[in-house]
């Protein structure tokens, strides 16, 4: 999450789809990456924002990127969160 500056990244991450892989992942499929889920989780973000008083709040498209070695996904999600009311 990036650009947050009130609200913590761990309270945005707790509700999000989409979770960063673990030594379980296998077990409880954190990790997994679909472009459904991120998309939902956009919605999710601008939403949660909406419930703490953030309306104009907005939530950019995520980018996507891939480490050199191809084992590790990086997912940025730019957020403004605007004046709180």
């Amino acid at each position: 999450i990036l650009g947050n500056k009130i609200v913590p990244d761990e309270d945005i991450k707790q509700y999000l789809q989409t979770q960063e892989g673990g030594y379980f992942s296998f077990l409880t499929k954190s990790g997994k990456f679909t472009d459904e889920a991120l998309a939902m989780d956009r919605q999710i973000i601008q939403e949660y924002y909406g419930t703490l008083g953030f309306i104009n709040a907005t939530v950019a498209d995520p980018v996507v990127t891939l480490s050199k070695d191809k084992r590790y996904i990086y997912i940025t999600i730019p957020v403004e969160e605007g004046p709180q009311y």
